[in-house]
């Protein structure tokens, strides 16, 4: 009985020694555990910092162009070409390059990092002029390009109201901070033409406003111009009323209305109160219309309108079937044209309301830019076409440029070589 005793006492004696031993694993794991999981914390938060602080950067960076009048036409931006270094914010610093793709988009890109400069996070943002690049027509009062043979070529529809759109055309883009009827009258999620959103956006709350022309500029400018071919001055202090042939280049600004118009007219047209064409062909001069290399992203949702309407054969070969999609980078070559005969080739600008042509035939009003501040009347039986050209768009003389952001991308972090 005695040694039977002693064996069970041992047995206790071992089956303690393993559960210690087992307790001492496991805290030791659970010591290693809290270390690794603390350390981890704190470089979770110093990485989010450096981020917050990347986005600080591009913030500062959207700041300093919205104060410029033509920022692509001051870069390099002393201070903002990742030759400074900032430490204005706690946790860290951070860095900042403006730079441009185009003549008109800025690319900012911002870097940050913690203040022991352990972490680094980089963000680069495309930010798109607003102030006529891409846009086709802007409309501040409202767009009605219900017409049912109207259409819209190479840039988009702009309304900072509401817009009536043609539902049997799929093209351009249309954006809108209201309704756009057909589509969504109602404010109803999405917005937009779900699943890609390739074709319209209904209230959209980050439009940028309308574009701040300097009107001045194109004041003193058709002052200077003196005497048109036209009759009268190319400065009108008051209305003006008929046709105009003129493919000079120069600018005209009338303070008043102009009723009955009609072109052609190569050069700008500034009118501060409403503009009325008569019905039919309007008259227009044969051109052969550059278009512009990012035209494609009208057409995503009218894909093989595209591809059988303009000569772009690296699309037709390499996209036959779907457009690249909005986020690509893809150019069309420059060498594409197209022909057309606008009535005004440039900006026409409407400060009241514009009321545009009915039947008689396809007429191209514009190839440029058709900005109405207030409302836009291409409705009922139109057979007006609109071409919008990049050189005008992206060459609008304004007072203070309007730029949105359309895209950003977290790239690989590097810090600045010239700074500490």
């Amino acid at each position: 009985m005695k040694i039977l005793q002693n064996k069970s006492r041992g047995q206790v004696s071992m089956g303690a020694m393993a559960l210690l031993i087992g307790l001492m694993i496991l805290g030791s794991a659970m010591v290693s555990y809290i270390f690794y999981e603390s350390k981890w914390t704190v470089k979770e938060q110093k990485t989010t910092v450096a981020f917050q602080l990347a986005e600080a950067a591009t913030e500062r960076g959207y700041w300093e162009i919205s104060q410029l009048s033509s920022p692509t036409a001051n870069i390099p931006i002393s201070g903002y070409n990742f030759d400074q270094e900032y430490s204005d914010l706690s946790g860290g610093s951070y860095a900042i390059e403006i730079s441009s793709d185009s003549a008109s988009d800025i690319i900012i890109t911002g870097i940050g990092r913690d203040n022991l400069k352990k972490e680094t996070r980089e963000i680069e943002s495309l930010y798109e002029n607003g102030s006529g690049g891409k846009n086709a027509i802007v409309g501040g009062g409202g767009v009605d390009a219900s017409g049912t043979n109207m259409h819209v070529e190479w840039g988009a529809i702009i309304s900072q109201s509401s817009m009536t759109a043609n539902s049997s055309r799929l093209h351009p883009s249309l954006w809108s901070s209201g309704e756009i009827s057909p589509f969504d009258t109602a404010n109803t999620p999405s917005n937009c033409d779900s699943p890609n959103c390739w074709w319209w956006h209904a209230y959209d709350p980050n439009l940028p406003p309308m574009p701040s022309l300097n009107f001045t500029y194109y004041e003193n400018l058709a002052q200077s111009e003196g005497a048109s071919p036209c009759g009268g001055s190319y400065y009108t202090n008051g209305s003006r009323s008929g046709s105009c042939s003129d493919l000079s280049g120069n600018t005209y600004y009338v303070t008043g209305n102009w009723t009955s118009f009609d072109g052609p007219i190569f050069g700008n047209v500034i009118v501060l109160g409403d503009m009325t064409t008569p019905n039919g062909v309007l008259s227009g001069e044969a051109i052969s219309a550059a278009m512009p290399q990012n035209a494609w992203a009208q057409y995503c949702n009218d894909w093989n309108f595209y591809l059988t309407t303009y000569n772009d054969t690296y699309a037709q070969s390499h996209y036959p079937s779907a457009c690249p999609g909005l986020s690509s980078s893809y150019l069309s070559s420059p060498a594409i044209t197209y022909p057309i005969s606008p009535a005004v080739q440039g900006l026409l600008y409407v400060g009241g309301d514009f009321t545009g042509p009915n039947g008689g035939g396809n007429s191209v009003l514009t190839y440029g830019v058709l900005m109405v501040s207030g409302n836009v009347h291409l409705n009922s039986n139109s057979h007006v076409a609109v071409y919008y050209d990049a050189n005008v768009g992206d060459n609008l003389h304004v007072t203070k440029t309007s730029y949105s952001r359309v895209e950003w991308q977290e790239i690989q972090p590097i810090w600045p070589s010239g700074l500490p």
